[in-house]
């Protein structure tokens, strides 16, 4: 939720303000990422918390606020992603489709359509947690 607060806020604040090399990079970053996952399998495990680190990083960064984006990185997002996804090489493209959805929004400057992306990135990620609790007993 942390994540989704500080997204919705730049996305409210810098939307209307992303060039289109700001978009160019988002892409890159997206593409790099979702070729770390094939299937319903990652890759790289690493690789790909990495690439998806550096893609909502760049996000965060569009609202042109150091402070933001050095807050942004202490949430530790990469070793809470570690921690609830590493007890299993699976996932789902789902999380691949919603941020590809979240980088076409913002390249079409589509405020709700960017709001309503990040929105289900975040409960996709939530939902994902609550299944490798109960496969895991309760423990990650």
């Amino acid at each position: 939720d942390a994540r989704l607060t500080v997204e919705l806020g730049v996305l409210a604040l810098a939307l209307d303000q992303v060039t289109d090399d700001d978009v160019a990079e988002l892409r890159r970053r997206f593409e790099a990422m979702a070729a770390l996952l094939v299937g319903e399998r990652f890759v790289d495990f690493h690789g790909y918390l990495d690439a998806n680190y550096a893609l909502h990083e760049h996000l965060v960064s569009l609202a042109g606020n150091p402070l933001l984006t050095a807050t942004f990185g202490r949430l530790s997002i990469k070793s809470v992603m570690t921690r609830s996804f590493g007890v299993t090489p699976e996932t789902s493209q789902k999380f691949v489709e919603a941020q590809g959805r979240l980088v076409d929004a913002i390249g079409d400057r589509d405020a709700a359509a960017a709001r309503r992306a990040a929105v289900e990135y975040c409960e996709l990620a939530k939902e994902r947690v609550r299944e490798i609790l109960a496969a895991s007993g309760g423990r990650l």
